[in-house]
C-alpha cells in the first residue's frame, strides 16, 4: 500500500515537473526551434518584411505601451536561432547580426505572436526601428 502511494506521488511529481518547463520549442514545421507560448493560439503575420539596418525595434502593446519583457527571435536559414527580450522601454536590440533575411518571432503570453521576415540591410535607412504592435490574445 505505501509504495503504491509512493508511486503515485512521485509520478504526479514528474507530471507537474514536465508541465512546469519555462521554455516550449515548436519540434517541426515553418517554426521549427521557436518558442511557443502557453497561451499561443493566435500567431499574426506582417503584410511585409521589416528593413532594418541593424537588428533593433521596438514592441508596443495596443495602446502604444512599451512591453518588457517580450521573447523575441531571428532564425537564419541555417535554422540557427538567436534571441533576446524587450527592456523595460520596449527595446529589442541583437548585436552582430549579418546582412540578410531572417525568419522574426515576437512572442509574450496573452497577446498573439507574430511571425514574420526581417531584412538586415546596409541600404535602410539607420533611423529604421522594426515596429511591432503586439495584439491582445484569445
Amino acid at each position: 500500500m505505501r509504495l503504491r502511494y509512493a508511486l503515485t506521488v512521485v509520478g504526479l511529481f514528474v507530471t507537474l515537473a514536465g508541465n512546469c518547463r519555462a521554455q516550449e520549442r515548436f519540434e517541426s514545421g515553418c517554426l521549427k526551434g521557436f518558442t511557443k507560448s502557453p497561451t499561443e493560439h493566435i500567431i499574426d503575420e506582417p503584410d511585409k518584411p521589416f528593413t532594418v539596418r541593424t537588428a533593433k525595434g521596438i514592441v508596443l502593446d495596443p495602446s502604444g505601451a512599451e512591453m518588457d519583457g517580450v521573447i523575441v527571435e531571428l532564425r537564419n536559414e541555417k535554422g540557427q536561432i538567436r534571441g533576446t527580450k524587450t527592456n523595460r522601454r520596449g527595446a529589442l536590440k541583437l548585436g552582430g547580426v549579418p546582412e540578410g533575411t531572417y525568419k522574426l518571432k515576437v512572442t509574450m503570453n496573452g497577446f498573439q505572436s507574430l511571425v514574420g521576415d526581417i531584412v538586415v540591410s546596409k541600404k535602410a535607412k539607420d533611423a529604421d526601428l522594426a515596429k511591432i504592435v503586439m495584439k491582445v490574445g484569445l
